[in-house]
C-alpha cells in the first residue's frame, strides 16, 4: 500500500485508535502530571478494497511520545488468537477466532543515538535492537514522491482558521493510476517545533510545518478495477496532545527508556 503515500500501511492493519492507558489493573492509579511529556498523534485515513470487492476507508492513528531525552513510538494494532479445528483424521478443516484484543508495538530510542529497541507488545520485556534511521524509514516515513510533482499547478492559496495556510494543487500530468487529481496541503507556524515531518523539504521552503495533507482522486469510470472507478480521498494529519500520566505509566516509560539507555 505504499503507493497511496506512505510506507507503513502494509506492516499492520489497524482498526483501533483509543486513548492509550498503560495501567490495566483494577485499582484506580494515582495521577501525576508529567510536564516534560509531549505527544504527536499522526492520523491516517486511506481507501481500500476488501476481499469481497467492497470499497472501505481504513483509519489509523500512531503516536510519537517525547519523554525526557527519549522518543517512544507506539503503533496500535489488534492482536488475534486463533485455534485450528480438526476432523476425525486429524486434518485441519477450519480456523476459529478465539479472541482479539487491542495492543501496541513500541520503539524507543534516546535522542541523537543510532540504535533503539523494538517491543512487540506491552508485555514484551526482551525487545530487539534496531538502527533508528532504518526503523523510522520503514514504519513512519511519508512517501514524498506522491506529494508534489514538478508539473503540479497551484490553484488556490488561502488562510484557514487558526492562522494556517491551505494550498490546493492540480495534478496536471499523471504518470500513474495511483496519482491524485488534487493535493490539499496545510501549513502552520505554530507547529514548527514538532519533531516529526511529512516533508522536511517543504517545511524548509515554507518556513512552517506541513501538518495536514488531503489527496483527492475523482475516479475514472473507464477503469476496470473498482478501486480506481470511484472518488476517494487519502488523509494525513499530525496533532500535538498534552498528557496526564498515571504513576504506573511513568514507571513503564522509565523502564522503556532504561532499555534504550542500555
Amino acid at each position: 500500500m505504499s503507493n497511496i503515500g506512505y510506507t507503513i500501511a502494509g506492516k499492520i492493519v489497524v482498526v483501533f485508535s483509543a486513548i492509550f492507558i498503560l495501567n490495566c489493573g483494577g485499582s484506580k492509579p494515582s495521577v501525576m502530571k508529567e510536564t516534560s511529556m509531549k505527544r504527536i498523534k499522526i492520523i491516517l485515513s486511506f481507501p481500500t478494497l476488501t476481499a469481497s470487492n467492497k470499497f472501505i476507508t481504513i483509519r489509523d492513528s500512531q503516536y510519537i511520545d517525547h519523554y525526557r531525552d527519549f522518543i517512544v513510538c507506539r503503533f496500535p494494532y489488534i492482536k488475534e488468537n486463533w485455534n485450528n479445528v480438526f476432523d476425525s483424521s486429524g486434518n485441519t478443516i477450519k480456523r476459529e477466532l478465539v479472541n482479539s484484543n487491542p495492543e501496541f508495538q513500541l520503539f524507543v530510542y534516546k535522542k541523537g543515538e543510532q540504535y533503539g529497541f523494538y517491543f512487540d507488545s506491552l508485555a514484551d520485556r526482551s525487545g530487539n535492537r534496531f538502527k533508528v534511521d532504518s526503523f523510522l524509514r520503514d514504519r513512519l516515513a511519508f512517501n514524498e514522491t506522491l506529494l508534489l510533482k514538478p508539473d503540479d499547478s497551484l490553484l488556490e492559496k488561502k488562510s484557514e482558521a487558526g492562522g494556517s495556510i491551505h494550498e490546493i494543487y492540480l495534478r496536471v500530468k499523471k504518470t500513474s493510476k495511483w496519482d491524485c487529481d488534487t493535493n490539499h496541503l496545510y501549513f502552520s507556524d505554530t507547529m514548527k517545533d514538532v519533531g516529526y515531518s511529512f516533508s522536511a523539504r517543504l517545511d524548509s521552503i515554507r518556513q512552517s510545518k506541513l501538518f495536514k495533507i488531503r489527496q483527492v482522486s475523482n475516479g475514472d469510470p473507464t477503469q476496470t478495477n473498482n478501486f480506481f472507478r470511484v472518488r476517494r480521498e487519502t488523509y494525513f494529519e499530525m496533532l500535538t496532545e498534552q498528557l496526564i500520566l498515571y504513576k504506573e505509566d511513568i514507571e513503564y516509560y522509565d523502564w522503556l527508556c532504561e532499555q534504550a539507555r542500555n
